[in-house]
């Protein structure tokens, strides 16, 4: 039965109602959606990063970058596209440089309509002692010809990062976690030109793993995920709106074109709005108004990814098409 109805859904316009193809489970539980800034990295000495990777470096990206690809992997959670919010930060001309800014990041959030967003720092990122020059100062690392430099003596690596989990809705802090990583044995500190055609440092090469700060690293960005991983149950689902279409009606039975992945749950009531009639305001840049009225609910009973079923409860009747929506 339920195989018939979703191959009669296919025939559907995609562009209109995008549906998931996979029969609808029962158990699917929603994640939480994040976002993740780009790391703040000022607290690192700019003299061992300048030798480290033969000039300036966005190591704050690399290794939001790297935390993203880990967390996505363990599948506990659901992190918004670089891109995404790339453009939230320049559509409201938020500055990324400002990356431990709450303010900024729960801005941004609350756009992105993610349940927190992660705010970090480096607080450490070289040899675990760094080489000291006449004055006493961290000094830089002595520097060979071509495309590599190390450092004049071996030495472990030490790498350090704070997160902080932000609440999008109030800007509270939700958690703090700090995740520190610490090569296994002392090593030379090169740095090899591995940029990619967008100029950035290929932290997840190979390369840069098998060296010991490459090493600290990724213990330090291990530790970091578990950590967070270990708080996704504490942090709230945030209260936004859900809105979607009516793509199939049986009886009372309903099938929707918003799942798991919108932020819907098991047992959440949707508003079924039939629309009456469009008005075009012949105006510059007026648009359109739609007319349309309340014709009854829907209650949530099985979902996946990208559809649910529910169950319709009003005066009906419910159509094809007919708008759904949550209210936060």
């Amino acid at each position: 039965m339920l195989r018939s109805r979703l191959l009669r859904i296919a025939t559907l316009p995609i562009a209109m109602i995008p549906l998931c193809s996979t029969a609808l489970a029962q158990n699917t539980a929603p994640k939480r959606r994040i976002a993740v800034m780009n790391f703040d990295y000022r607290a690192a000495n700019p003299d061992t990063l300048a030798a480290l990777f033969g000039g300036e470096q966005d190591i704050g990206k690399g290794i939001a970058a790297l935390l993203i690809a880990e967390l996505v992997r363990e599948g506990g959670y659901t992190v918004i596209e670089y891109a995404a919010l790339d453009k939230v930060l320049a559509e409201q001309d938020l500055s990324n440089a400002e990356r431990v800014d709450p303010w900024i990041a729960s801005r941004a959030g609350r756009i992105l309509g993610v349940d927190a967003i992660l705010v970090g720092s480096i607080t450490r990122f070289g040899p675990e002692q760094e080489p000291k020059n006449s004055s006493g100062k961290p000094g830089r690392f002595a520097s060979l010809s071509g495309s590599s430099g190390a450092a004049t003596k071996k030495s472990k690596a030490v790498v350090d990062l704070t997160v902080r989990v932000v609440d999008p809705m109030t800007g509270d802090l939700l958690a703090s976690v700090i995740g520190t990583g610490i090569s296994p044995e002392a090593g030379t500190f090169y740095y090899v030109n591995l940029r990619t055609k967008q100029g950035d440092f290929n932290f997840s090469s190979s390369q840069f793993a098998g060296t010991v700060l490459g090493q600290a690293t990724r213990n330090a960005v291990d530790q970091t995920a578990a950590q967070l991983l270990a708080l996704v149950d504490k942090i709230p689902f945030a209260k936004r709106a859900i809105s979607g279409r009516i793509a199939d009606v049986s009886g009372n039975e309903l099938t929707l074109n918003v799942g798991s992945r919108d932020g819907l749950k098991m047992g959440d009531t949707l508003t079924v709005r039939h629309q009456i009639r469009v008005i075009v305001i012949p105006l510059p840049g007026a648009g359109i108004r739609d007319i349309a009225e309340v014709v009854g609910t829907a209650t949530v009973t099985a979902l996946d990814a990208g559809s649910a079923i529910a169950t319709f409860s009003g005066n009906g009747p419910p159509a094809i098409g007919d708008a759904v929506e949550t209210h936060p």
